[in-house]
């Protein structure tokens, strides 16, 4: 307390991990000195610096709460001359981080279920309870070892007033220029998600860093068909005729199928409603009546644009489908599907004339990946 040596904890001679001592050298430098307690964790000495409150076990670390074993923190008081201890604390809970202002030691301990400061009078060896708190932990109390000890409480800092005992919060103010909430331009080509190309491959399709765009593959200029720096925008893909561009967007909160001229010349359409998961990839029928989608519980919906009309045609309750797949005249949707008995993955398709969804392989192989021939007979 000379303000001549630094005092500090180490495992620097430590034969297992959570054995820990405590040293001291001199600010003006040289070799550290071990203190005289073969084990120790956190420590404080006495104002005269004759004696020490520590505890011999280095738990303080852990993340436990109202653990009674015995690797538990007990607090000692040690003299620095005579070697002589004595236990100031009693019970199974920790009673840890001591500090020795006066003729206090105060403490932290959650003997009552949630750690709270405590303060032991080193003359009459009374125990008294300094804060309550019964929602939050007093975390990492410390003192200026005279009249106040700064402790963390519900993610604030407040400091306690030992003469009186009362708390208060300090108001921290950390000046901030807002460099990273300016208005700035980024380029997105580090952040594409996803590319695609127009039906005739005159523009390219991406998903960057939230937002839709389409440039051009010789000349014309670049579109940001979206501009939603709130939402995520995701999983563009061109109609059959080249006209327009689904893709899905969270703008509302949870993920929709959405459709916008591939001009950008008027607003996107919201085409569903009643989102609860995560969306994945439209998949155009290739006569740009119906977009087939999956979601992240393994549901396949089919959607009709004509009326907005969404129904759920497949539930796969092992997994996700994500390899959905139109015929070439779009009265069937193929994909695969893990819901046999032995959980391999069997190919389904389902037809939109009837709406009934028939298993085309056999079970006792996996088949997936499923793709049509150009005229849409065979898979």
């Amino acid at each position: 307390r000379d303000g001549k040596r630094v005092f500090f904890r180490a495992l620097r001679d430590s034969w297992a991990l959570p054995i820990a001592r405590l040293y001291s050298v001199s600010v003006e430098g040289g070799p550290a000195e071990p203190l005289p307690m073969p084990e120790a964790g956190s420590g404080d000495y006495s104002p005269n610096a004759d004696q020490m409150v520590y505890s011999p076990q280095s738990r303080d670390f852990r993340s436990e709460k109202r653990y009674g074993g015995g690797q538990a923190n007990a607090l000692y008081t040690f003299d620095l001359k005579t070697y002589a201890t004595k236990r100031i604390t009693e019970g199974p809970r920790a009673t840890r981080d001591p500090m020795w202002v006066g003729k206090t030691i105060y403490y932290n301990s959650d003997r009552d279920g949630h750690f709270n400061l405590y303060s032991y009078d080193t003359s009459s060896g009374k125990t008294s309870e300094v804060t309550s708190n019964k929602t939050y932990d007093v975390r990492w109390p410390s003192s200026d070892s005279e009249e106040r000890i700064v402790y963390e409480l519900n993610g604030e800092l407040q400091v306690l007033d030992t003469k009186s005992n009362r708390s208060t919060p300090i108001s921290i103010t950390v000046p901030d220029e807002g460099l990273s909430r300016r208005p700035s331009h980024i380029a997105v080509s580090s952040f594409i998600e996803s590319v695609g190309l127009s039906p005739k491959g005159e523009r390219a399709l991406f998903a960057a860093r939230g937002d839709i765009f389409t440039a051009p593959i010789e000349k014309g200029p670049t579109r940001n068909l979206t501009h939603s720096s709130g939402a995520h925008d995701k999983w563009p893909a061109w109609s059959p005729d080249g006209s327009r561009i689904a893709y899905m967007s969270d703008r509302t909160g949870e993920e929709e199928l959405y459709i916008m001229p591939q001009d950008g010349l008027k607003p996107a359409e919201q085409i569903t409603s009643g989102g609860q998961a995560m969306r994945y990839q439209p998949e155009w029928a290739p006569d740009g009546k119906r977009i087939a989608f999956s979601d992240k519980d393994g549901k396949i919906y089919v959607v009709t644009l004509a009326d907005h009309k969404m129904i759920e045609i497949a539930d796969e309750t092992h997994g996700q489908v994500r390899d959905y797949v139109w015929s070439p005249r779009g009265n069937y949707l193929a994909f695969s599907m893990n819901s046999g008995p032995n959980r391999f993955s069997t190919i389904y398709v389902w037809g939109v004339s009837d709406g009934k969804l028939r298993r085309v392989t056999d079970d006792m192989f996996n088949s997936y990946g499923p793709a049509w021939d150009p005229q849409g007979n065979y898979l």
